[in-house]
């Protein structure tokens, strides 16, 4: 009976904590430069600004999966006189695969439009368009869906207003901010006539706003993926001072545009190395030129064909924000929590309580260069932390008296890294435990792995080696604290463009099926990473299981996906059919986790690959169509597919480390020093 109360203790936050989460700021409050909506920090422009209005929504039209719900909010300016409001959205759970744009960026109505062409799940679209406040509210949007007294709207918003809006969005999350103003020039009739206005006093209002959009949007989508810390604030919407200087987003480059300047830099050393193959073959070289020349012509179709079958995005739905009517609250049956068979569990709980001295209060999570790293439970002591090279390292031990149960170490970036981090190379290895690739795009990244590892004594050959590790070995040793021979492991790191955490847990205890529970825990701790790399981890955290407390870690990782969702239905904010829905959705994405197959290497080889088959057979058939020769039109393609694939292949990889018109993928793996052996 008291394992199972301890137990309980222990996993009933897990299941219940994230009934606080769902809530809206209040409406009256008051906020300025930021605001926080569902542990968000979202930028705002300057000045004050006061919550006016809240809701929950839902998308229609292409459906992201369990995503909770769509949390609103209305901001004005305190003074009633201003004409200024602002409509923000968000979403409370993360999703695996993207969000869809708002229909205005379809809109043929719209003034301003500018799409940012998908890429590995990172969307992005700005808008500008007229609307009256009676389409304003009969757009359903969730911030103001609740309000169904038309005298309070009167109260808050203008008649009518220009609205420059963006949504942003990348695998996990979105942000759609609509700024709206009513300035009484120009004329305000005409932005709503059948035709839109082409005097440039009112072209220079829409491409103000236009260029206010873009640059807003480009803050915003750092919100996504940075900690608040890196966060600029949205810049000040500054009509009729076209001097004001402004850092306008600029798109992607499309995937044409980038497939002819890929097809130019392999044409140039492809032709010349054509030449001269022609040439001999044919023993003339004003011969081998118009071989050549048509040669030219037909394999930089063949190419381009296969780069834009290879590159060419997905349509990009799109996703309306529709805010939904709020229900009483209802009881929700929550899943039962399994009972303690293990004893070592509870001592473990037990224990927690008295602490060597010198240990620092953690409670789920290590804050460090303004991310944080989510903890086992137990309270963690700092052995050693330096900072060099621009990285945070960090040595957290888990003691009980003279006995070492866990260790943590973690690297992180202090600034934001000038590209992102390559991944690392333990995740590609298969000659351990496990190791799982997630995703790795230039975007993001995330990685896991589990193995079992032999540490190192603090030596010599340590503080060669591994300082950071030897130096953590020492103090333990000071303090009689024996560092166990063999230690079991789980590594991850977590990456966005700018940002990242590598983590790696050790724990000295095992379980009957240690590969089986390293995996289950690798499972439960890719959420809070992921959090907590872009500074999201909440500081009312609840600690995770340790690996061998199985029955927790499996009721752990339910929670993870289930527990917000079952809080939504309890508020009355999600209905029954809705919670069912996407209680399913989480359900299945849990059983059948996300895994990347090909790695940038890979692709890029079998992007060449299916480049060289198509071109060999071009090159012999136009070898033989001008020389009349099949052995002589075999022979020259047979050269061909020798040689060039390592020029595509190079063209291939300098292209997808180059910043033109997208974001460089990291293509070598970069690594920290293990603190012993794992083989």
């Amino acid at each position: 009976m008291i394992r199972r109360l301890l137990l309980s203790m222990i996993l009933l936050p897990l299941l219940c904590g994230a009934a606080g989460a769902v809530s809206l700021p209040p409406v009256g409050q008051r906020v300025t430069a930021t605001i926080e909506l569902f542990g968000r920090t979202v930028p705002l422009p300057p000045g004050a600004w006061q919550v006016a209005s809240t809701g929950y929504g839902r998308v229609t039209g292409s459906d992201p999966g369990p995503y909770g719900t769509i949390g609103g909010v209305l901001l004005i300016r305190p003074d009633s006189q201003s004409s200024e409001f602002l409509l923000l959205h968000t979403n409370l759970l993360p999703v695996r695969g993207g969000w869809g744009q708002p229909s205005e960026c379809t809109d043929d109505k719209a003034l301003f439009q500018s799409v940012g062409e998908p890429r590995n799940l990172q969307n992005a679209c700005s808008f500008v368009l007229p609307l009256r406040r009676a389409q304003l509210l009969h757009s359903g949007l969730p911030a103001i869906a609740s309000i169904a007294d038309a005298a309070r709207l009167d109260d808050m918003l203008p008649s009518w207003a220009l609205v420059s809006g963006f949504r942003v969005s990348d695998r996990r999350d979105m942000l759609d901010i609509r700024y709206g103003i009513a300035p009484r020039r120009p004329e305000p009739g005409a932005w709503f006539a059948d035709q839109p206005p082409t005097l440039p006093a009112y072209r220079s209002v829409v491409r103000e706003l236009g260029d206010w959009a873009q640059a807003a949007r480009k803050a915003a989508q750092a919100s996504l993926r940075d900690p608040a810390t890196q966060v600029a604030a949205l810049p000040p919407v500054t009509l009729g001072m076209r001097d004001v200087a402004r850092d306008a987003a600029q798109e992607q480059i499309s995937a044409l545009q980038l497939g002819l300047y890929k097809l130019a830099t392999y044409r140039v050393p492809s032709t010349a190395f054509g030449l001269a193959v022609s040439t001999i073959a044919v023993g003339n070289i004003y011969f081998g030129a118009w071989i050549t020349l048509w040669q030219s012509l037909t394999h930089s179709a063949v190419f381009l064909g296969n780069e834009l079958a290879w590159e060419w995005p997905t349509a990009t739905p799109v996703m309306r924000l529709v805010g939904t009517p709020a229900s009483p609250p209802v009881p929700v049956a929550r899943r039962a929590v399994p009972a303690a068979d293990d004893d070592s569990l509870v001592q473990l709980a037990a224990n927690s309580a008295t602490l060597p001295a010198g240990t620092m209060p953690l409670r789920g999570r290590y804050p460090v260069d303004g991310k944080q790293v989510p903890l086992p439970a137990g309270r963690w002591t700092v052995l050693h932390s330096t900072a060099n090279g621009g990285f945070t390292g960090t040595v957290l031990g888990r003691l009980d008296g003279h006995d070492l149960l866990g260790l943590v170490v973690i690297h992180s970036n202090i600034e934001q890294t000038p590209g992102i981090l390559g991944p690392s190379a333990e995740c590609g290895r298969g000659d351990i435990a496990f190791a799982v690739t997630r995703y790795d795009t230039p975007e993001d990244g995330f990685c896991v792995y589990g193995k079992r590892v032999m540490p190192m004594a603090s030596d010599e050959r340590a503080l060669r080696d591994n300082r950071l590790w030897a130096e953590a070995a020492q103090k333990l040793a000071d303090q009689g604290i024996g560092v166990p021979a063999h230690l079991l492991m789980v590594g991850a790191r977590a990456r966005t463009q700018r940002n990242f955490i590598d983590a790696r847990y050790y724990f000295a205890l095992g379980a009957d099926d240690p590969d089986t529970a390293l995996r289950a825990w690798a499972d439960l701790v890719q959420e809070p990473m992921e959090q907590g790399v872009r500074g999201r981890l909440p500081g009312d955290a609840e600690p995770l299981p340790w690996p061998w407390e199985m029955a927790a870690v499996q009721a752990a990782t339910v929670a993870q996906g289930r527990a917000t969702l079952l809080d939504l239905r309890a508020a009355g904010i999600i209905p029954q059919a809705e919670l069912e829905r996407q209680l399913a959705v989480a359900d299945a994405a849990m059983a059948d986790r996300e895994q990347q197959r090909l790695s940038l290497w890979g692709r890029s080889f079998l992007k060449v690959a299916t480049y060289r088959v198509a071109a060999y057979l071009d090159g012999a058939a136009v070898q033989m169509f001008f020389t009349g020769s099949p052995v002589q039109g075999v022979a020259v393609a047979t050269v061909h597919a020798v040689a060039k694939p390592l020029l595509a292949y190079g063209n291939e990889i300098y292209w997808a480390q180059s910043a033109h018109g997208k974001a460089p993928a990291a293509l070598l793996t970069a690594n920290f020093p293990e603190i012993g052996s794992d083989r």
